[in-house]
C-alpha cells in the first residue's frame, strides 16, 4: 500500500519528537496523543510542520518555552523517504521537507491513489452507517428545505464512504401520520384527478385540505381516516399506502434530477405490523429500563428515569437543561406511545438490539445510478437488517431538543454506546428571496412562482444558459442543455453545501451562479481550464512512473503542492465533523492557488519546468474532480 506524504511525515515528526520529550523531559509525563495533538500543517512556504509542545511543557515546569524547544531541537538533518530538516523557532519546532522529493512524492500518490480508489481493494470497511435523510412526509413535492435536507445526506454520505465506510442510504417514509390521512381524505372525498406530477398535485390539494378542516366534520372525518389507517387492513389504509407511494416515486424523480439516490425505504405501516415497538418496550421490561408507575403523576404510564443521566455529569445533562421532569413517558396511561418510544424502537432495530426480520421488497428495479431501492414490505421476502454502527439522521434544528432527549434516553438505560453513535446532523432554514416554506400554508407554492426543488433546478438552469450564450468566454462542447444544466447544479448544491449545517441560508441565484468567487461554477471552470491546458499539451502521463519535481520552487507551485498533500486529512476532517462544508471550503483554496499558480507559471511554455508543471496541473484536476463528486457536482471537460 502506498503511503500517504501527508500522514507520513506527520506521523514520522510527532515520532521524533515524543522520543525526545521522554529521554529529555521524563517528569512532565506526556503521552504520544498529547504530543499527537501539539503537531500542525503549516501553510506557510518556509516550514511544513510545526509543534507546539514546547509551549505545553513550559506551563508544566515554568521553563522558557524557546530554551525547551532549542534543548528538544535546535537542528536536525533527517534521512528516509522523504529528507526533512527540523528546527527551533520561538518555542515551535518546525520541519522543513525536501521539496523536489516530497512533491514526487504528493504528485504520484494523487495518481495512484485514485487508481486505487477504482479498484476494489477487498479492505475491511472501518463500519457500517445508516444515513437517514430527507424523509419527508409523502404528500407533497421537496420544497428547498428538504432538498438541503437531501443534499447534505447524499454529501455526508458519499464523505463517509471515501473515508472508508460502508453506507447505506435509507428514507424512512411517515405514512402514518396526520398529513397523509389529510391527503388520503382529501384523495377519497375531493373530485380532483391528478393532472400533473402526482408530488405536485398532492401537494395542492393538501392545500385545500386544510382550508377543509376549518369545519369540525371534516376534522372529525379525518380522524376517523387515521384510525382506519392505524388499524391496518382497511381500504383506508391501502388508499393510504397507494398514494403515499405514488408520493415517493414523483419525489424520487426530483432526487434523480440532483443526482440523489436510495438503498432502502422503510415504512411506518411497515414499522407498526412487525409489532417493532412493542418488542422493544418487552425488552426493555425485561432489562428493567422501563418503570411501570402505579401511582402519582405518571399512573398507569411506562417512563424511564432520567435523574441518572443528570447525576452522571454528562454533557447531555446540560442539554436537556431545566425543562424536562426526572422521567419521560414512554407508553401514556391510555396505552399510546410517545414519539421518543417509536423513536428509541426504530434506533434499537438500526443498532441490531432486536431481533426482528422485516419483509423486503424491491421499490425502484433500477435508479440511474444502475441500482435498486428496496423497501419493506408486507409481501416482500424475509431478511434480517444488518446492524449498523453508527446511525446518522439528517434533520433540522427544529427537532434538535427531541434528538438530544433521544440520545439522552440511551444513556438512561444503561446504552452509552449507542447514545454516543447516534449523529443528529441538525441543519438551519432556507429561504430564497424570502418566501416562506410552510407546506401547510401552501407557502411553498411562493407567488408567482412555486418554490419547490424542481422548480428551484429549473429556474437555475435558464438562467444558466442565459449566463452561457450571453458571455464569449465559454466554449461550450457538451451541449448547451447538458452544460447549462450541471452548471446549474454546482451553483445550487455548492449554496447549499459551503455553509455549515447548523447556519440558515438565504439562496441568491445571482452569487450562486458567479463564475468567480466561492460558486460551484467557479470550481467547474477551473477545472474545465485545467483540462484545457493538459489538452492543449497533449498531456499523457503515466501514473506509476514518479515525477521529476526538480524545478519546484517556493513559490504558488509549492503552495499548491502543499494543498493536495492535505486532501486526505481533509476528507477525513469532515467525515469526523460531518461537515461538507469542509471540502466546499478545500476546494475553493486549491482553485484560488491554481488560479495563482496559472497566472504566474506558463505552463505550457515552461521550458524545463514544463513536464513538473503539466503534472501539477493534471494533480489538481484530478483533486477538483474526486472533490467536487464528494458533494455530488459533475464536472464539465471544456467550456
Amino acid at each position: 500500500m502506498l503511503d500517504e506524504p501527508y500522514l507520513y511525515l506527520l506521523e514520522d515528526f510527532a515520532n521524533r519528537i515524543y522520543e525526545r520529550v521522554r529521554d529529555r523531559y521524563p517528569e512532565v509525563n506526556l503521552g504520544e496523543p498529547e504530543i499527537r495533538a501539539s503537531v500542525s500543517w503549516q501553510r506557510a512556504a518556509d516550514k511544513d510542520i510545526a509543534s507546539s509542545i514546547a509551549f505545553k511543557i513550559s506551563k508544566i515546569l515554568r521553563k522558557n518555552p524557546r530554551e525547551i524547544a532549542d534543548e528538544l531541537f535546535k537542528r536536525a538533518e533527517i534521512t528516509g523517504k522523504i529528507p526533512y530538516q527540523i528546527s527551533s523557532e520561538n518555542g515551535y519546532i518546525n520541519a522543513r521537507f525536501e521539496r523536489a522529493k516530497f512533491s514526487g512524492a504528493v504528485l504520484q500518490y494523487a495518481d495512484l491513489a485514485t487508481i486505487m480508489n477504482k479498484q476494489d481493494t477487498g479492505s475491511k470497511p472501518k463500519g457500517l452507517v445508516l444515513a437517514e435523510f430527507p424523509s419527508v412526509n409523502p404528500n407533497k413535492p421537496w420544497h428547498i428545505g428538504h432538498l438541503r435536507n437531501a443534499l447534505l445526506g447524499d454529501s455526508v454520505s458519499r464523505i463517509m464512504e471515501a473515508d472508508g465506510f460502508s453506507v447505506t442510504r435509507q428514507d424512512y417514509i411517515d405514512d402514518l401520520g396526520l398529513q397523509v390521512a389529510e391527503s388520503a381524505w382529501g384523495y377519497i372525498k375531493l373530485n380532483s384527478k391528478p393532472d400533473k406530477k402526482f408530488d405536485q398535485w398532492l401537494g395542492e390539494q393538501y392545500v385545500i385540505v386544510n382550508k377543509e378542516m376549518e369545519h369540525e366534520n371534516v376534522k372529525e372525518e379525518i380522524n376517523h381516516v387515521l384510525k382506519l389507517m392505524e388499524d391496518g387492513n382497511t381500504k383506508e389504509a391501502e388508499t393510504a399506502r397507494l398514494i403515499a407511494e405514488r408520493c415517493v416515486v414523483a419525489q424520487y424523480a426530483t432526487a434523480f434530477k440532483y443526482g440523489i439516490y436510495h438503498d432502502m425505504l422503510v415504512w411506518e405501516s411497515d414499522i407498526i405490523r412487525e409489532r417493532l415497538l412493542e418488542k422493544a418496550i418487552d425488552l426493555l421490561e425485561k432489562k428493567h429500563f422501563i418503570e411501570n408507575v402505579t401511582e402519582g403523576k405518571y399512573k398507569g404510564c411506562k417512563i424511564i428515569n432520567l435523574s441518572n443521566i443528570r447525576s452522571s455529569g454528562s454533557a447531555l445533562a446540560e442539554g436537556l437543561g431545566e425543562r424536562d421532569d426526572e422521567a419521560k413517558v414512554l407508553v401514556r396511561s391510555n396505552g399510546a406511545a410517545t414519539y421518543l418510544a417509536k423513536d428509541i424502537a426504530f434506533h434499537m432495530f438500526k443498532f441490531g438490539l432486536i431481533g426482528v426480520e422485516m419483509r423486503i421488497g424491491t421499490f425502484i428495479e433500477k435508479q440511474p445510478n444502475g441500482k435498486p431501492v428496496y423497501t419493506t414490505s408486507a409481501n416482500g421476502k424475509v431478511r434480517m437488517q444488518p446492524a449498523c454502527d453508527m446511525a446518522i439522521n439528517v434533520i433540522g434544528s427544529a427537532q434538535d431538543y427531541l434528538q438530544l432527549l433521544l440520545r439522552s434516553a440511551f444513556i438512561a438505560i444503561g446504552m452509552d454506546s449507542i447514545a454516543n453513535r447516534i449523529i443528529h446532523l441538525s441543519y438551519g432554514e432556507v429561504n430564497i428571496e424570502g418566501s416562506d416554506l410552510s407546506g401547510r400554508r401552501g407557502g411553498w407554492l411562493g407567488e408567482g412562482r412555486n418554490y419547490t426543488a424542481d422548480d428551484l433546478l429549473s429556474v437555475t438552469s435558464s438562467k444558466a444558459a442565459e449566463l452561457l450564450q450571453s458571455s464569449k468566454k465559454f466554449e461550450i462542447s457538451e451541449g448547451l442543455e447538458d452544460t447549462a444544466r450541471k452548471i446549474a447544479l454546482s451553483a445550487i448544491k455548492f449554496e447549499f453545501l459551503k455553509i455549515s449545517p447548523e447556519r440558515r441560508i438565504t439562496f441568491s441565484w445571482e452569487k450562486a451562479l458567479k463564475f468567480d468567487g466561492e460558486t460551484g461554477p467557479y470550481c467547474i471552470y477551473t477545472y474545465a481550464r485545467a483540462r484545457k491546458v493538459l489538452k492543449n499539451a497533449g498531456y499523457i502521463h503515466d501514473p506509476r512512473q514518479m515525477p521529476d519535481c526538480s524545478a519546484v520552487t517556493e513559490g504558488e507551485d509549492y503552495i499548491l503542492i502543499k494543498l493536495l498533500a492535505a486532501k486526505g486529512e481533509c476528507i477525513r476532517k469532515a467525515a469526523r465533523e460531518f461537515r461538507p462544508d469542509i471540502i466546499a471550503d478545500y476546494l475553493i483554496e486549491i482553485c484560488s492557488s491554481f488560479s495563482r499558480f496559472y497566472e504566474k507559471y506558463p505552463v505550457l511554455k515552461g521550458g524545463e519546468s514544463r513536464e513538473f508543471r503539466l503534472e501539477l496541473v493534471s494533480s489538481v484536476s484530478i483533486a477538483i474532480k474526486e472533490l467536487l463528486a464528494l458533494l455530488g457536482i459533475e464536472t464539465v471537460e471544456s467550456m
